[in-house]
């Protein structure tokens, strides 16, 4: 390969979303990731209200694509449906699609694209048993985002032999959880622990040859 401009294009990992690119413009390779990607936030709220048996109860999906002028593409939302509960298709939860609606199942959400600097909500609603042996004591919900965009870094120029070793893009998983409020009635269930953050770490080598 001759010396001339190159770029890199990293593929999004499942489960995965890439690191905001050059943070406040800073050297720290290993802290972000040279891609152009949007970076998408989510959050999750129950409305702290309490939960009760019999009863359906809502959680609001909050998601947001904070970047100013990207666009993010095929964008997903996944739930697994909390112990001791069943997802309950109502009028404010349209559009979820699940391998089950009891719990463990896991129901998604396709959002398509996020236009720049937009914001929305989606509200995914359950029904508590009537049964103290299945419910928890604390309901345990987790949520994952994902999106299928093709990150490409700026344009590098390398002379005949040289090597560049700063291309990289760091990824993560891109997840929130609540804990709602216990039901009216305790049970002697325990709750799961939270997921746990991952990440990795894309090093690519640039060369050219002579």
């Amino acid at each position: 390969m001759a010396g001339g401009s190159y770029y890199v294009e990293f593929a999004n990992v499942p489960g995965y979303s890439f690191t905001k690119y050059n943070v406040n413009s800073n050297s720290q390779d290993a802290l972000d990731s040279d891609p152009v990607v949007p970076l998408i936030d989510l959050s999750v709220s129950d409305g702290e209200t309490e939960a009760e048996y019999s009863k359906p109860f809502t959680y609001t999906l909050f998601y947001a694509n904070r970047d100013a002028t990207l666009p993010a593409t095929n964008v997903v939302l996944s739930v697994t449906v909390p112990a001791g509960t069943r997802f309950t298709p109502a009028s404010n939860s349209v559009g979820w699609s699940c391998s089950s609606e009891n719990a463990g199942g896991v129901c998604t959400f396709k959002l398509g694209s996020l236009a720049a600097n937009s914001s929305d909500s989606a509200d995914f609603v359950v029904t508590i048993f009537d049964t103290n042996a299945e419910v928890p004591d604390v309901l345990d919900l987790q949520v994952s985002l994902t999106q299928e965009t093709v990150a490409r870094t700026g344009i590098v120029t390398l002379a005949a032999g040289e090597t560049n070793l700063t291309v990289d893009a760091g990824i993560v998983r891109i997840e929130a959880s609540v804990q709602s409020s216990s039901p009216t009635e305790t049970t002697d269930l325990p709750t799961g622990d939270q997921p746990q953050q991952g990440n990795q770490l894309f090093l690519p080598t640039l060369e050219s040859n002579r």
